[in-house]
């Protein structure tokens, strides 16, 4: 599932994924431009680190984040890099 929303907080998209993965999605990646934030989230019967993922990948669009094997969160300057990172994740996953 990937989603961007305009008017959500970060911690308010933490409470939808933790929700969504424990009713069966494996894979979560909500957005917040209101904060420039994003989380991603999966089950962990995947083959993906999230907090590698954004590690690796969200520094190179100037975003800054960690987290663990299920979830990661990280944030960006402005809300075009969070859109390609957003749209990056979308297009690989």
């Amino acid at each position: 599932m990937f989603q961007i929303y305009q008017n959500h907080s970060i911690k308010e998209l933490n409470i939808l994924s933790e929700k969504l993965i424990k009713n069966g999605v494996e894979f979560i990646v909500l957005a917040t431009k209101e904060e420039n934030k994003l989380i991603i989230s999966q089950n962990g019967n995947l083959a993906i680190h999230c907090g590698k993922m954004v590690k690796e990948l969200a520094g190179k669009l100037t975003g800054k984040g960690g987290g663990n094997e299920n979830k990661a969160q990280c944030s960006f300057p402005n809300g075009q890099t969070l859109e390609q990172f957003f749209l990056y994740l979308k297009n690989t996953f």
